[in-house]
């Protein structure tokens, strides 16, 4: 498959699956026009932690519950820093990379924009430096329910869903207790790989969306 230009919606600390969609080497739109849907991944990722898959989800002022705009969805200003925070210390705080990258995410958090989508834009720009991608990312400028000449994959990610029946594996902080567990926030890779997770996003490409 080839493809010129991407369609996505936003996500908070996105999981593995939809970051290696910014190996295709193709610019990427993010969807600004949409109303908010509630349990998706736009405002929460899932951890490994010691315990088992562990949910991170930002309180919103507006969105959860009414059709808002994506583009007006604001976070609630309560204690959920200091909580996120600490959930990804406790999960990956043993982790090879993690004082690699822990002291700017924690910038990130802290000093965290209140509109979601200007936050995760945030945070996948981390996400992608951190990997070695320069993917050009934009904004849609309307709400289009279909698009023509772009791969469309907007309900293509679902935290109710698993996407993939044989994902490529690494090993992760927790591998021993529970195996490999997959449908994890970028995070999960990039502190247990570091860079040197790039080749699995990219395999997670070639084998899932047959990048040619």
């Amino acid at each position: 498959m080839k493809t010129e230009t991407l369609l996505l919606t936003t996500q908070y600390l996105p999981c593995i699956e939809y970051l290696s969609t910014f190996t295709f080497g193709c610019p990427v739109y993010i969807e600004a026009y949409e109303n908010y849907q509630k349990g998706s991944y736009r405002n929460r990722s899932h951890l490994l932690g010691s315990n088992g898959i562990e949910v991170l989800s930002l309180p919103l002022v507006k969105g959860k519950h009414q059709q808002t705009p994506i583009n007006k969805v604001i976070i609630h200003n309560s204690n959920w820093k200091k909580q996120h925070l600490g959930m990804i210390k406790s999960a990956y705080g043993n982790a090879p990379f993690f004082d690699y990258y822990y002291e700017e995410l924690e910038s990130l958090i802290l000093n965290s924009s209140p509109q979601l989508i200007a936050f995760n834009r945030e945070l996948l720009l981390f996400l992608l430096k951190s990997f070695g991608l320069n993917t050009p990312i934009l904004l849609t400028e309307s709400y289009q329910p279909s698009v023509q000449g772009i791969m469309d994959l907007r309900n293509h990610f679902s935290p109710k869903k698993q996407i993939f029946s044989t994902p490529p594996t690494y090993e992760q902080v927790f591998s021993y207790k529970f195996g490999f567990t997959p449908g994890l926030s970028s995070l999960d890779l990039l502190f247990c790989q570091g860079p040197y997770g790039i080749s699995i996003l990219k395999e997670t490409a070639i084998n899932y969306f047959r990048i040619q």
